[in-house]
């Protein structure tokens, strides 16, 4: 026989190919009709290979069927010994064929995606002096941070969900640090700490040494349209009034910063200005003996620099206020004052309300002591007072106070309030104006 496409060794019988193209096939988990649209010849010739104990296959399709098997020519005439790495037995020893073997993988698959998922998302739970953080299904504890006494904040970081953004009461640090945290490690990746110096200058060493610094308070905001959004940390002193605000990105620089002579009690975003970018509006007390009053301040990305100073309060102060708007009102007049539960007035709950298209919106705050007496203030979008209401709580109180002082006259008073309301201190960066 002289054909060149025979089995060139004589040694070799037809059944051996057959046997051999059927255990790779398989071990490919492959069927016999894949096995002949990959190698382009009829599923017939596939059985007639794979069943007929004499057919001797020409070297053309060979060539063919062993590119589809991925293994060379002379390896399909290789007879299979037992225990041979293209062998199927293992597959038949653990009963396993082609589908079985793609759920198993699609099983590992989910659920290798379920512990990732479990983890980079992991739950964080804050509690007295101690941040704990669990994985998501089972909640095994992953990691903790421990601060003793001082109570811990978080937010997530709105940069990328796998960082915490830590921040603690003051405690022994003077600096307040805000930490970014690995949400799966547990390690430190930045921090930045206030800058003492720069709030003393503002404020003098007498005020801000005898204290320390902690986070209070933190706030996502966006700046900007072309930039992505900064966090506000409300830094706050344990014993007198210096407070700040920083505006940081996410390798924990500093952009902005501003400086308040009175206690925070709360910020807001909300787009006083109508030019689609949020302004920052704080409320908080004036602890200067000429004020002793509530404060409302605005500021944006133009106007966040230096701190409520101004000549009556601070004169010749070497920091200017660079705030968009600033409004004090004044603690009341003696002796209505004395009947207060403290000797000053401090703004909060802040809430935007808006008016309608082409109208801008009216700023209201909660200017008084504690949570029960308050008077209810309107402001407009540039902080002049409007006018007022009193709660509904203050009003019980005023009951008790001594006719002298609420006998058509006094906070329960329309034409009283518009009074105390018109001794307002107004700022535009910096400046005083009505």
């Amino acid at each position: 026989m002289n054909n060149i496409d025979a089995n060139p060794d004589s040694t070799k019988t037809p059944s051996d190919f057959g046997k051999r193209v059927k255990l790779l096939r398989e071990s490919a988990f492959m069927t016999v009709d894949e096995l002949a649209d990959s190698a382009g010849v009829s599923d017939r010739t596939i059985r007639n290979i794979e069943n007929g104990p004499s057919w001797d296959p020409k070297s053309k399709t060979a060539l063919k069927v062993a590119k589809a098997l991925g293994v060379s020519v002379d390896s399909l005439w290789e007879k299979l010994e037992p225990g041979h790495p293209h062998s199927s037995s293992w597959r038949r020893k653990l009963g396993l064929g082609r589908p079985a073997v793609l759920f198993a993988g699609g099983v590992l698959t989910v659920l290798l995606g379920l512990a990732i998922y479990s983890v980079t998302h992991a739950n964080w739970t804050v509690t007295e002096g101690r941040l704990e953080v669990r994985d998501r299904i089972l909640g095994v504890l992953m990691w903790k941070l421990e601060t003793g006494e001082s109570e811990v904040i978080c937010i997530e970081s709105p940069w990328n969900s796998k960082v915490l953004l830590v921040g603690q009461r003051a405690n022994n640090s003077t600096t307040g640090p805000v930490i970014a945290v690995n949400r799966v490690t547990g390690r430190e990746e930045w921090r930045f700490e206030l800058d003492v110096a720069w709030i003393r200058n503002i404020f003098g060493s007498s005020l801000v040494d005898r204290g320390v610094f902690g986070i209070k308070q933190f706030g996502i905001w966006y700046p900007d349209r072309d930039r992505p959004p900064l966090v506000i940390a409300h830094f706050y002193h344990n014993t007198y009034y210096p407070t700040a605000l920083c505006a940081f990105d996410a390798q924990g620089r500093v952009h902005y910063r501003y400086a308040f002579a009175g206690a925070i009690k709360e910020f807001v975003m909300a787009d006083l200005t109508e030019d689609g970018l949020d302004e920052i509006i704080i409320a908080s007390t004036n602890n200067k003996k000429i004020y002793q009053g509530g404060m409302l301040t605005v500021l944006n990305a133009k106007h966040f620099a230096g701190g409520t100073v101004d000549e009556q309060a601070f004169p010749g102060s070497t920091t200017p206020d660079s705030s968009l708007y600033r409004t004090i009102l004044p603690a009341y007049p003696d002796p209505w004052m004395r009947h207060m539960s403290s000797e000053r007035l401090t703004a909060s709950a802040i809430a935007v309300v808006p008016r309608g298209e082409g109208r801008r919106p009216v700023v209201t705050a909660a200017v008084g002591v504690g949570l029960f007496e308050l008077l209810v203030v309107y402001f407009d979008s540039s902080l002049r007072p409007l006018t007022s209401h009193v709660d509904d709580s203050f009003s019980k109180a005023l009951s008790n106070w001594p006719d002298s002082l609420t006998s058509e006259t006094g906070p329960g008073d329309e034409t009283w309030r518009a009074s105390w309301l018109d001794a307002y201190h107004r700022f535009e960066l910096g400046r005083p104006v009505r």
